[in-house]
């Protein structure tokens, strides 16, 4: 996990709002789980261009590696992954102790994710 923190709060030199093409998010990383070859890498480009540093992961499974073996400052996750789900994956993290105190945001097409709290 970096020293960035959440609470650093976003500048006007921001990709979104200004000019410099530089960002508050410098340093953040994130792990990323998208099954989708295109979406990942879109996910990836666009999460780099603002500043973080990203994991990309393909399964839930793979992420959960990640996770034993770095601290992130988020996680980002698809709910649908094969063979396990995102909120398999949280769910194991969590049993884990690996997100205790790290933000999570699920993104899904599935209108009421069974396993995500």
């Amino acid at each position: 996990m970096s020293n960035w923190s959440w609470e650093s709060g976003v500048d006007s030199k921001t990709p979104w709002g200004g000019s410099e093409p530089r960002s508050v998010f410098d340093g953040a990383s994130i792990l990323l789980v998208e099954d989708d070859g295109d979406i990942r890498e879109l996910l990836n480009t666009l999460l780099q261009m603002a500043g973080f540093e990203t994991t990309a992961c393909a399964t839930a499974e793979a992420a959960l590696e990640q996770l034993r073996e770095q601290p992130f400052d988020l996680v980002l996750t698809d709910y649908m992954l094969p063979h396990r789900t995102g909120g398999w994956l949280l769910q194991q993290a969590s049993d884990e102790g690996l997100i205790e105190a790290t933000p999570v945001l699920v993104v899904t097409a599935h209108p009421n994710p069974p396993d995500v709290r």
